[in-house]
């Protein structure tokens, strides 16, 4: 499915070792803010986002949301990318289904985050 939890497995379960679990607040976190990132971005559209220097905006808004300082942060970020997943598929299923691959755009995008070091961390 699309939902938030199994795209997190799936993105992750290509990264870590068979002995480590999946499950991680930090990771989980990450890959919601990956989510949103590319949904507010638009980078699911056709070729996605052109001239777009992806890890540097990723860092930016990678700390906006780090230093949000509001409890219920995650919840009304899980929330708005469900709530846009839903949507989507609305929209997929009226328009016929024209080629869902969001997967392999997460993957693309993830294993380059992978190279750079950048998910060490968590």
């Amino acid at each position: 499915g699309l939902s938030i939890k199994s795209l997190h497995n799936y993105l992750w379960k290509c990264f870590l070792p068979a002995s480590t679990s999946l499950a991680n607040p930090n990771r989980e976190h990450l890959t919601l803010m990956l989510r949103s990132f590319c949904a507010t971005h638009k980078m699911f559209r056709k070729g996605g986002a052109q001239r777009f220097a992806f890890w540097t905006e990723f860092r930016d808004f990678f700390n906006v949301v780090m230093d949000d300082q509001r409890d219920d942060k995650w919840d009304k970020l899980m929330e708005k990318e469900e709530k846009r997943i839903k949507n989507m598929l609305i929209n997929y299923i009226l328009s016929g289904g024209g080629g869902l691959k969001l997967k392999g755009i997460y993957l693309h995008m993830f294993k380059s985050f992978n190279r750079a070091g950048c998910c060490a961390h968590f």
